[in-house]
């Protein structure tokens, strides 16, 4: 039995949580209209926080001390973001409006003319360059944009090799015919410029886009706004439209049932008529050959048991068949306590951060060097890994994991207690700083990760608005490996540098991504130092997780498969090479792993696959779970985290609304009308909270529940829904936001308070305004006692 406490105020406000290790995870403070102050966080460390009458931030203190300030115009519109550190002051990021102060030179504000500037955003300047809004619709979406990067080896040698970029020498101006001499007088800017253009629909969806590599792309949607079909010109430099991505057929709930892959293949998705979950996913090529065969099997409450793949024949090998089965088991907490399948006998990723080189084949699978695996894990009161035992004859290892006293920070690793000799390290606010393989570790002051260091080698990187830029990659003090990634596209250019600083550049590759599609679209202008014009174009094939497993050419012949290990390590991995392809780097939930550290980018943070933890604490505290460390609480197999916030469900695609599922030991609150001003304070209101978990409750019961209950939702859907692949859409490219919500804020998609995807099958709006009671989940069921007002 596990308990994690709370403790509320007279108000309802939140001010303790202790966790089912009895550590004081958190300790808050808050004004008198119960908007959070100060948080006392065992994982992140303190910070402070205040804001003005209408909700706006003024001032904010991190763990390390470091004070944020902002400025506003008359409108009460941010327009500049301010560090302090050591007396010093950074400027973080700087916004231009088109109705500031009138520029003869330029016109109202320094806008163009004819652009609908007024009360709109005109230039942008934020950790990797400047934005320049050219124009707008008049709907207000963005027709027209361009992006500068900073012109990074110069900031580098003249700022302590900080890639973070600080836009002191711009406070205070409001003219943009200032600002760019400025700028010119200091060469902060590259000189070429990524130029976007789009058209929109009347609802503000992207229907024809003009990336900044050339050509165009054209978006279709059905009468419900579902993206039903992607086209792209053949040479991406103009010409006739191809499509690229199609969906034939789609169920009730908006989830594509039929797609084609261009003509490179074909994708069939089957889905229970009861449960709703995913059944089978399988793929076939274009000349028949079966690319994928997955089915899935369930247990009552939904965690995966098995998965099984069709289309791979078994091996025999060590007097042994190697079949292309998983199997999972699970604790009374829906925790995975132990996972079979197969792996390479050449490929030892997950002992290791690195991963071992993929298999080179020409065919992409070795019948001869696979072996079968079974993996065990145990975990604290917390859900903290304690043990990792990988059985797999002359392949096995075991990790034992220790943590800090008061919280769930990751202090060593080792084969077993007596030999933790890996080391780890974090900041005041919990980012980590050292691991075994890595020497150095540096965040910048919003968090991201912005250097790395092994031995000689040294990454840099840079953000816009949360999304990594810019990875540029210094080897020996010669090597230089530069990638960008801008509106959707991607350069890559490696070369060395000479002997005054030039780079002589010896492979340059230009990739065109389609999220939504699966398709990275690469075209090879330099090889060998040598120019050239190849063009490859990449589908990828993926499970219920969204990660990688096979990738296509348009002809549907194979370049790589991949299968992982439960945690996002490679298991077999094979690439083919016949066509001359870089490896995949997005593999593991179509994330970016860096081969330098084996870290895997999950937007917000960084993930650690064979650590099975993050290396930072949530940034949005406890809502998405107690332990700010955790991945998926123990179930990488049926959720997933793309974002690094939060996890979803990942058979049904559905991002978890409003409320987080918080496991068997956390609680959950689904309306969304419950006192506080952030996710982190949606708890129950009064008094003092325990919430428990006890096995024995009956699982055929709670399965018949679950059926019930499912068959109600379903019977008072209504509305428009979000369509998987749009889930949290920037601004402009649909009606509809993240998690169900119109412009105006208001909850759509459905009838009356709509219950959120949970775990257990039974939490259910009816359910949630008792004062005491229980609630039966499965294995678990579920107390929750309150004492107290509420």
């Amino acid at each position: 039995m596990h308990a994690t406490r709370q403790r509320q105020d007279v108000s309802g406000n939140v001010v303790a949580v202790v966790d089912a290790r009895g550590n004081l995870a958190e300790r808050r403070e808050a004004d008198m209209l119960g908007r959070t102050l100060r948080v006392v966080s065992a994982d992140a460390g303190e910070s402070l926080a205040l804001v003005d009458v209408v909700g706006a931030p003024v001032v904010s203190v991190d763990a390390q001390g470091r004070v944020f300030t902002w400025r506003f115009d008359a409108l009460r519109r941010p327009i500049e973001d301010w560090v302090h550190e050591g007396g010093r002051g950074v400027l973080l990021g700087k916004r231009v409006y088109g109705d500031g102060t009138n520029d003869a030179a330029h016109g109202e504000g320094g806008a163009p003319a004819g652009g609908r500037h007024r009360g709109r955003l005109l230039r942008v300047y934020d950790g990797a360059g400047e934005t320049r809004f050219e124009s707008y619709d008049m709907d207000g979406n963005a027709t027209a944009t361009t992006r500068r990067l900073v012109d990074l080896p110069r900031w580098l040698a003249e700022h302590d090799e900080r890639p973070r970029v600080d836009w002191s020498m711009i406070a205070g101006c409001e003219r943009v015919a200032e600002i760019d001499d400025v700028l010119a007088s200091v060469g902060v800017l590259e000189d070429g410029a990524w130029a976007t253009s789009a058209e929109h629909d009347a609802l503000g969806r992207a229907t024809l886009v003009h990336p900044p590599l050339g050509g165009s792309q054209r978006r279709h949607y059905t009468d419900d706004g579902l993206l039903e079909r992607i086209e792209r010109d053949e040479r991406l430099t103009g010409g006739e439209l191809a499509t690229v991505y199609q969906v034939d057929a789609f169920d009730h709930l908006g989830r594509p049932l039929v797609v084609q892959h261009g003509g490179a293949a074909t994708t069939r998705l089957t889905y229970d008529a009861q449960t709703e979950r995913l059944v089978s996913c399988s793929s076939v090529a274009a000349n028949g050959m079966p690319l994928q065969g997955l089915s899935y099997m369930h247990d009552a409450l939904g965690n995966i048991v098995r998965i099984a793949d069709a289309s791979r024949p078994a091996v025999y090998a060590g007097n042994a068949k190697h079949a292309a089965v998983n199997d999972y088991r699970y604790d009374a907490l829906y925790r995975l306590v132990e996972a079979t399948g197969r792996e390479h006998i050449g490929q030892i990723d997950g002992k290791t951060p690195r991963a071992s080189a993929p298999v080179v084949a020409a065919e992409p699978n070795d019948a001869g060097a696979l072996r079968q695996y079974v993996q065990r894990y145990r975990y604290d009161a917390a859900g903290n890994l304690l043990r990792l035992e990988h059985a797999a004859g002359t392949g096995s290892y075991t990790r034992v994991y220790a943590y800090g006293d008061r919280g769930n920070r990751l202090r060593a690793t080792g084969r077993h207690e007596a030999e933790l000799f890996e080391r780890y390290r974090h900041d005041a606010g919990g980012h980590m700083l050292a691991m075994p393989h890595v020497d150095d570790l540096r965040w910048n002051e919003v968090g991201e990760l912005d250097r790395v260091r092994i031995g000689t080698m040294t990454a840099y990187f840079q953000y816009a608005g949360g999304v990594r830029v810019r990875k540029y990659v210094l080897e020996g003090g010669s090597v230089v490996e530069d990638r960008r990634v801008v509106d959707g596209v991607e350069v890559f250019i490696k070369g060395k540098r000479g002997a005054y600083g030039a780079v002589q550049v010896t492979e340059r590759t230009e990739t065109e991504v389609f999220g939504d599609a699966g398709l990275r679209i690469d075209r090879k202008t330099k090889r060998d130092g040598v120019a050239c014009d190849v063009v490859h174009w990449r589908y990828a094939l993926h499970d219920h997780l969204g990660s990688v497993a096979v990738e296509v050419e348009r002809t549907g012949k194979v370049i790589s498969r991949e299968e992982y290990h439960p945690w996002g390590t490679t298991a077999v991995r094979a690439v083919t090479s016949e066509l001359g392809v870089s490896p995949r780097r997005h593999r593991y939930l179509a994330r970016e792993r860096d081969d330098e550290t084996g870290l895997a980018l999950h937007g917000a943070r960084y993930y650690a696959p064979w650590l099975g933890r993050w290396t930072a604490a949530d940034p949005i505290g406890l809502a998405g779970g107690f332990n700010r460390y955790a991945y998926c609480r123990g179930s990488p197999v049926t959720f997933s985290d793309v974002d690094g916030h939060a996890e979803r469900l990942a058979t049904d695609g559905a991002y978890i609304p409003y409320a987080t599922s918080q496991g068997a030991s956390d609680l959950v609150v689904e309306d969304e009308h419950v006192r506080g001003s952030s996710k982190a304070d949606r708890f129950l209101a009064g008094g003092f909270t325990d919430i428990l978990a006890v096995e024995g409750a009956d699982p055929v019961e709670a399965f018949e529940r679950s059926r019930q209950e499912h068959a109600a939702r379903s019977r008072c859907r209504e509305g428009p829904r979000v369509p998987r692949g749009e889930q949290g859409a920037t601004p402009g490219s649909g009606s509809l936001g993240r998690h169900g919500r119109d412009r105006s804020g208001r909850r759509v998609g459905g009838s009356g308070a709509r219950p959120a995807i949970s775990r257990g099958p039974c939490k259910t709006p009816r359910a949630r305004g008792r004062k005491g009671g229980t609630r039966r989940s499965g294995g678990s069921e579920w107390f929750c006692v309150s004492r107290g007002a509420q």
